[in-house]
């Protein structure tokens, strides 16, 4: 059994018990996170069989060093493609789903509770609708967001970009809040990286 037919055995059997530990702990947008990377992982693996079972094929003709090399940069691709996945999951989220993101990135932040927030022009729409239940305003009450907050908020959202790639910003009295995706997956990726790694190749990754 190859070192890849390992990899993918051992992502399919372990990613569901992964995931079910990673939602028990779900109480910050790491844990959210971490999870969802997880679940692409094993889907990754699966579906890019073919692909790195040729590559090592090729790196079979190659010297030991190269070899190693080659599995390396295949491991480090399957780490790029998870992280990839994974952003293109959170960018995309709309309605119940975007709500509850939301809520648990400012749950995990310091805020008065009646800022204004601001998003990409092209995201305000899908914002809108997931947050609130007003119509596109200059600056509109986020009435979903605040109950599901829990406590007396009061944001609201400004007809403004946010000139952000993605995620959203928080407007406060004494400094802005960042709430981009990328940034926070890629902070995320420095602390979980050999976590991964361990989870997904095991003793393999050496």
């Amino acid at each position: 059994m190859s070192i890849y037919d390992k990899i993918i055995k051992k992502g399919q059997t372990e990613s569901d018990l992964i995931r079910k530990e990673a939602e028990l702990e779900a109480k910050t947008i790491e844990h959210l996170i971490v999870s969802e990377a997880e679940k692409e992982a094993a889907l990754l693996l699966a579906k890019a069989e073919d692909d790195k079972q040729n590559a090592i094929d090729q790196a079979e003709a190659l010297g030991e060093l190269e070899k190693r090399q080659a599995i390396s940069a295949l491991k480090n691709k399957v780490i790029d493609e998870i992280f990839a996945a994974v952003f293109a999951h959170f960018i995309a989220l709309e309605g119940a789903e975007l709500l509850s993101f939301t809520i648990k990135q400012i749950q995990s932040e310091d805020v008065h509770g009646d800022e204004i927030i601001r998003v990409n022009g092209l995201d305000y729409d899908r914002y809108l609708k997931a947050l609130s239940s007003h119509k596109r305003a200059q600056v509109v009450e986020l009435d979903l967001l605040n109950k599901g907050l829990g406590k007396d908020y009061n944001l609201k959202l400004e007809d403004k970009s946010s000139n952000e790639e993605d995620g959203f910003i928080i407007l406060g009295k004494t400094y802005d809040l960042n709430f981009s995706v990328k940034p926070l997956l890629s902070n995320l990726r420095k602390q979980k990286e050999k976590e991964l790694f361990a989870t997904l190749f095991g003793e393999e990754n050496k």
